[in-house]
């Protein structure tokens, strides 16, 4: 409960900023909102998947204020028009971008589908039935860089006196299946003690361990072709299905060109009034001389 003396306190604090109380603070104080952006508040969509940042809004707002320098409140409120409009537009892409992006994962998640269903097989007995990946998945993308190196550790592996110390894939599966390493938790020492036990392998004994290494590794190799080569096949399809929809083309399209027409509107309005008022002011100007 406040106190008396608390609220004595309160009482006499409140008496000492009452707000700007000359004619000039007062107009400046007013023009605050404005200079923020009026309807930033209720044109922000600040919750949800589409959450839009205010801080954004503002840096456009005041880029739009630094560059068009209004005064008054009417010039003011063309800018935010102008701003308003802007933000919507970028909206608009970003909602072109995910109608594309959802209708992409749709349409490659029905094709992955058509491509794994064996029950049609009947129709086509020559195509080879599609192959299940242990390694990756069809929805992967696999970087150029990433299959290169698969590429090349096959190159080091085919090698009769490749050294096998120094391919980590070959110390890893030494350590897997030799020295009984847990798999989510190799440690240096376990490395290390994989690396002295291919050492003391007989010629032999590194023959089978780099044959086996190299039969995984080319599994690996032929699932990132598979995966490759079915991202290719996909773009190429997707290229065309995965558009909007002519209807939704052609609303995306009018709002688009109603947010141009309202730019260009408030901006013309905007350069109509500025350039009056600087007439009006050199021509006061002149009748002052």
């Amino acid at each position: 409960m406040t106190t008396d003396k608390q609220k004595k306190a309160n009482k006499k604090n409140s008496k000492q900023s009452t707000g700007p109380k000359t004619s000039t603070g007062k107009s400046k104080s007013s023009q605050n909102a404005l200079k923020h952006g009026l309807f930033a508040s209720s044109l922000v969509i600040n919750t949800g998947d589409g959450a839009e940042s205010m801080d954004e809004y503002q840096e456009l707002h005041q880029a739009l204020m630094d560059d068009r320098k209004p005064v008054g409140v009417l010039e003011t409120l063309l800018v935010e028009k102008i701003a308003c409009s802007y933000w919507k537009k970028r909206r608009v892409l970003k909602y072109e971008s995910g109608v594309i992006l959802g209708k992409s994962h749709d349409f490659k998640s029905s094709m992955i589908a058509s491509h794994l269903d064996t029950s049609l097989n009947f129709l086509t007995p020559d195509k080879p039935a599609p192959k299940k990946l242990k390694h990756f998945n069809y929805t992967d993308h696999i970087e150029d860089d990433e299959f290169d190196s698969q590429i090349a550790l096959l190159v080091s592996l085919r090698k009769d006196d490749c050294n096998l110390t120094s391919i980590n894939k070959a110390v890893i599966y030494v350590c897997y299946h030799h020295i009984q390493a847990k798999v989510d938790l190799l440690t240096e020492d376990d490395l290390q003690q994989s690396i002295e036990f291919i050492k003391k392998l007989s010629s032999e004994n590194k023959e089978v361990i780099r044959k086996k290494v190299y039969d995984e590794e080319v599994e690996i190799y032929l699932e990132m072709k598979e995966v490759r080569e079915w991202e290719t096949r996909f773009d190429h399809a997707s290229r065309i299905r995965c558009l909007p929809d002519e209807d939704d083309l052609n609303k995306i399209s009018k709002y688009e060109a109603g947010l141009e027409n309202s730019i260009f509107k408030n901006l013309s309005v905007l350069m109509t009034l500025q350039k009056n008022r600087q007439k009006l002011s050199s021509g006061e100007v002149e009748a002052n001389e």
